[in-house]
């Protein structure tokens, strides 16, 4: 089975739209709490959500490993949105932290693949943790 990762916003409609048995999809990462996105566990039984505040100096990266882990986890059996609130920023960060880890993508290469994909993206570097050895 080839799975599907989908980059969004939480927009109702748009989510109810991604959520049709066209799409496939059974599994969310929200790293939008402000989103309050309470899906019905029955359609949608992979829900995890990273607490991720859309400001410069939030470490995103404290959460790299979380995100990617259960993106691939679930893209085994399903197909994935992964969203912040405007689908520009933090989940594409999460997005390009999966394709660093499983896909061995340089970030740039990874950033790149997802700007064809959707072009409205405006990513954000979010501060690395300064006490991780890189």
């Amino acid at each position: 089975m080839a799975t599907t990762l989908l980059l969004s916003t939480p927009n109702c409609w748009q989510v109810s739209q991604l959520l049709d048995s066209a799409n496939g999809i059974k599994a969310i990462l929200t790293c939008a709490l402000e989103a309050n996105l309470e899906p019905d566990r029955n359609i949608i039984p992979y829900l995890h959500k990273i607490p991720a505040y859309d400001y410069p100096d939030f470490i995103l990266e404290t959460y790299f490993d979380e995100a990617a882990d259960f993106i691939h986890q679930c893209a085994q059996v399903t197909n994935v949105l992964v969203h912040c609130m405007a689908g520009v920023s933090r989940s594409v960060t999460l997005l390009i932290a999966y394709m660093m880890k499983y896909y061995r993508m340089k970030r740039k290469d990874a950033l790149a693949y997802i700007k064809e994909r959707r072009p409205i993206v405006k990513w954000m570097l979010f501060r690395v943790n300064p006490t991780r050895a890189l």
